[in-house]
């Protein structure tokens, strides 16, 4: 297994403003010596969670990139395939619009699982 050197935080969003602001505070304050980055792909949301998002772009402290899908083409499995393709890091780590990591280390712990090489995925 080759080392890890990316990992691209990938999330479905539909009307996700309720928690969004605070998963994205979470997000931006995570200390991760592995470079990374965020996508989302956004399923028609009306609820202003494209302005949010909008918003944390210019700000995030990594690429923060938002794509949109019409709600008709969302599918659990396939917009999350979607993620997939559309991504770019070495590792990939689904999060929900409502899963508000816990802190600061959230994500390189997580990373940090696949030191081992036996390991193929974590939670």
């Amino acid at each position: 297994m080759r080392p890890i050197r990316s990992v691209s935080v990938l999330m479905p969003t539909w009307q996700g403003i309720e928690f969004l602001d605070r998963v994205l505070t979470a997000l931006a304050a995570q200390r991760c010596e592995v470079s990374w980055d965020f996508l989302a792909i956004d399923s028609g949301s009306t609820d202003g969670t494209l302005e949010l998002f909008a918003a944390w772009a210019p700000r995030f402290p990594v690429p923060l990139r938002v794509q949109s899908i019409d709600k008709s083409e969302f599918d659990h499995g396939d917009t999350r395939n979607l993620l997939a393709a559309r991504s770019q890091g070495d590792l990939l780590v689904y999060l929900t619009q409502d899963a508000i990591p816990s802190d600061e280390r959230w994500l390189a712990k997580l990373v940090a699982n696949f030191d081992a090489p036996e390991v193929a995925a974590a939670y």
